[in-house]
């Protein structure tokens, strides 16, 4: 069964996303000069990522397997909602903590990913993000669709739109129905934007 998640839930939110995203390419690409505090930068990064849905009110979504969130996809609504005040605050400790070259990669990284953006009303699937030992139950695509039906729902949207930069994963995207739109390069990484259609209410 898929859950809705809230700020109670906050921590076992991160913990899931930091066991699915620790090897990904993005987090050791921003990470880079982290080294052993690499865990702390990268809970925080996450934290913050997770606090901007959650703060928002915008779709943050899982699976638990015996009581344990396994699975996790998070993203933003098809209208844009400002920062709030504390998560402005936020984003300034994280720019601290992070420290000014990790910061000047995240920020490089997603304006990229946010130009290839289509322009018309989306959902944006931020992260999707599955436990090693859990991986293979069919939870991604769940998740997914769940997405799709929320875009679905809403008469303001008219896709999932989500990024990719692990080409393993374009096989799967592609099977759920999502096609590329646009791709480039951030740094070491090449970065895929990939659209799903979902057609509105009746």
């Amino acid at each position: 069964m898929i859950e809705n998640f809230s700020k109670e839930q906050r921590s076992e939110v991160v913990a899931t996303l930091c066991s699915a995203f620790r090897d990904y390419a993005v987090m050791r690409y921003v990470l880079a000069s982290s080294a052993d505090e690499y865990e702390l930068h990268l809970a925080e990064l996450i934290g913050f990522y997770v606090d901007s849905r959650l703060m928002r009110h915008w779709p943050v979504i899982g699976i638990r397997a015996e009581s344990e969130i396994v699975a996790v996809a998070m993203g933003n609504e098809a209208v844009a909602k400002p920062a709030p005040d504390e998560l402005k605050g936020a984003y300034a400790r994280l720019r601290k903590n992070l420290g000014e070259d990790a910061f000047e990669r995240m920020a490089a990284f997603e304006a990229a990913s946010d130009l290839h953006e289509p322009d018309y009303p989306h959902y944006f699937l931020g992260m999707l993000g599955v436990r090693m030992e859990h991986r293979g139950n069919g939870y991604a695509a769940a998740l997914i669709e769940r997405f799709c039906e929320l875009s679905a729902a809403d008469d303001q949207s008219q896709a999932v739109v989500l990024s990719t930069e692990d080409p393993d994963n374009l096989p799967f995207y592609k099977k759920m129905g999502f096609a590329v739109v646009a791709d480039s390069e951030v740094g070491d990484l090449h970065t895929w934007c990939l659209a799903l259609p979902t057609p509105g209410p009746a």
